[in-house]
């Protein structure tokens, strides 16, 4: 049966909301038993399948209500307005309402009509994710404000309540903006009110959209387990809302949210993991779709975690974020070591966290492990080091002693006993000491290999040559190819000589003084001991004269052979001439060859004269 007074189509009214509002306007008491009597079920109505009652006491289609009528409502999910919403967010049975707004429907410009026609339903009012009306910023009331009792569809009127009081009586409850800024957005997205755009939810359902905005207001409101449950119902509002405001400020407001869970008294050493540290919200993230939004809440949580500290091998967070910690078993399992080994060189290098606990793996930075693994690639021990240098064991023990090749100190820090050396330094040494000899095939013509030139050059040793070469003194005329080390390394034996006396500051060896005085090499020596002669012992123990001490020396002395030469005649002539002046020897050294040195002031100045025979002097 068709009502008598059929009232306009309002916007944002759905088909049930249009029916109250009909029988209301005809004084029709409105009830399940009523409709049912008429071949019509509440319940259909309810659930958006209106078609039958509009048509049979409105002779109105259900087109004119297709934006603000549920299209679909199964046991999951409700879709209106072209969005999806949980169907646990779609009230069949309260009934809610906004004093504000029907105080603004009362105020309407008149048409002639009772001012009690304008008042009609908003459809979003049915959603229950929204807690209060953003546009008067006042809690849905779902109670009558006389007696209390709730309002449910099953109520006889639009606007009262069923005792019969007028629900016209209340004021509305004020709540502060800030905790309708979710509301908003839902209704923005149903056509209620202006759209809010908030990137990150506008790439979800609305259903995604609002457990985002709940898990993200849980979250930063009671913490990693926290649940909307265990607020009271007239927060809800609040937690939606700093959910949203934390989704509008991304990526910084989530980050700032991820930093304050990883801050909490419960997260530390022995409560490490993803879920432990973010709790329910990690929960969310790993279940949502694919899709721009998702991924990037889920890349945000996992690089966030991933960064903070250890990650467990097991976790999806290892194969979806690029994790810069690695554990010690994980380098120790790439470089065949402890774990114990390997936490030596963490610690030698100050990368030991603070604070450790057992059962709580320890996060170590990738470019750690991979110093640690360059070192221990580079390790050279003590008794492979001879054949790196190509030496005998005790040379090589001399150049270490000398520090010429050092031990790598990481290695003694990490408690390391044994000497252990690094490669790259031999190398560098190696290549030092080279210099920019060529490589030959074959040993040229008067170069000895290092080694064996050491032996007769009277410098310490291989130590010693290689001090010199190091100082600038010396240098490596070639190197043999293919041969290892300072094995192939050749020198020429009289750059030894010169290098030796440049570095001890210049002077003639005894060879040499002798060869200049015409006297044995051994009677150069017993001279030079008895202290007619200055010389100065090397390390090495050889003795040089510089040349001043040379001078001084043939100004003040002669031998007997270098007083004939200047006389012109024999040293049989001359020392028997000396015998007969009574002059008495300053040395005299009996060996294979005597030779007796005298003190020019003794030497009478009329020598020649008293010489029996005396010759020309050899030009």
């Amino acid at each position: 049966m068709r009502l008598t007074i059929i009232p306009p189509v309002i916007d944002g009214e759905s088909a049930a909301a249009h029916l109250l509002r009909a029988f209301d306007v005809n004084g029709e008491p409105w009830s399940r038993e009523r409709l049912r009597t008429a071949g019509h079920s509440m319940s259909d109505i309810l659930q958006g399948r209106a078609a039958g009652p509009l048509a049979d006491r409105l002779g109105r289609g259900e087109d004119a209500f297709r934006g603000w009528t549920p299209t679909e409502i199964t046991k999951k999910k409700v879709v209106i307005a072209d969005e999806v919403v949980h169907r646990d967010d779609w009230t069949t049975n309260v009934r809610r309402w906004c004093p504000c707004c029907w105080q603004d429907d009362l105020r309407r410009t008149p048409s002639g009509r009772h001012a009690h026609w304008n008042i009609h339903r908003r459809f979003w009012w049915d959603v229950a994710a929204v807690g209060t009306c953003p546009l008067h910023h006042v809690r849905l009331e779902a109670s009558c404000p006389i007696c209390r009792t709730g309002v449910t569809w099953e109520a006889g009127s639009l606007t009262r309540c069923r005792n019969g009081h007028s629900l016209l009586a209340c004021d509305g409850a004020r709540v502060p903006p800030a905790t309708t800024l979710a509301d908003a957005y839902v209704v923005g997205r149903l056509g209620g009110m202006a759209r809010t755009s908030v990137p990150l939810l506008d790439g979800l359902t609305l259903a995604e959209a609002c457990d985002a905005m709940e898990r993200f207001g849980v979250a930063l409101l009671g913490g990693a387990d926290g649940a909307l449950s265990k607020f009271p119902a007239e927060r809800h509002p609040e937690v939606f809302s700093a959910g949203l405001a934390t989704a509008r400020d991304w990526p910084h407001a989530f980050d700032a949210l991820l930093d304050g869970m990883a801050r909490a008294d419960h997260v530390g050493l022995g409560a490490w993991g993803a879920e432990q540290v973010y709790g329910y919200l990690y929960l969310w993230a790993k279940r949502l779709p694919a899709g721009a939004s998702g991924d990037a809440v889920r890349a945000a949580l996992y690089a966030h975690h991933a960064g903070r500290g250890p990650v467990h091998k097991t976790s999806v967070v290892i194969r979806h974020a690029d994790v810069p910690l690695v554990s010690l078993a994980d380098i120790a399992a790439e470089c065949g070591r402890r774990p114990e080994f390997i936490a030596g060189y963490v610690k030698a290098l100050g990368a030991w966290p603070q604070r450790t606990r057992r059962g709580t793996p320890i996060g170590i930075a990738r470019e750690t492990a991979a110093q640690i693994r360059a070192i221990l690639d580079r390790a050279l021990r003590a008794e492979d080091l001879p054949a790196a240098l190509g030496l005998a064991k005790r040379q090589t023990r001399m150049l270490v002693a000398a520090r010429i090749v050092p031990p790598a100190e990481i290695h003694a820090r990490a408690g390391i006993k044994a000497d252990v050396f690094d490669r790259d330094a031999v190398a560098a040494v190696l290549s030092r000491i080279r210099g920019s000899a060529p490589t030959v095939g074959a040993t040229p013509a008067g170069l000895l290999p290092l080694a064996r030139a050491s032996q007769h050059g009277k410098v310490d040793g291989v130590r010693g040559t290689c001090d010199m070469i190091l100082a600038g003194q010396l240098r490596v005329r070639a190197v043999l190819r293919d041969v290892p080390g300072l094995a192939g390394f050749l020198v020429n034996p009289e750059d030894i000589r010169v290098a030796r006396r440049s570095r001890e500051g210049g002077g003639l060896t005894l060879e040499e003084v002798g060869r200049r005085l015409t006297v044995p090499t051994d009677s150069v020596g017993l001279i030079v001991r008895a202290g007619l002669m200055a010389g100065t012992a090397m390390p090495c123990g050889e003795i040089l004269v510089r040349d001043d001490a040379l001078a001084a020396y043939e100004a003040e002395y002669a031998t007997t052979g270098a007083l004939a030469r200047e006389m012109g005649s024999g040293a049989r002539w001359v020392r028997e001439a000396l015998d007969r002046a009574g002059v008495r020897p300053a040395f005299a050294i009996t060996c294979r060859k005597t030779t007796t040195v005298w003190r020019r002031m003794d030497v009478p100045t009329d020598l020649r004269r008293r010489i029996a025979k005396t010759h020309a002097p050899r030009p």
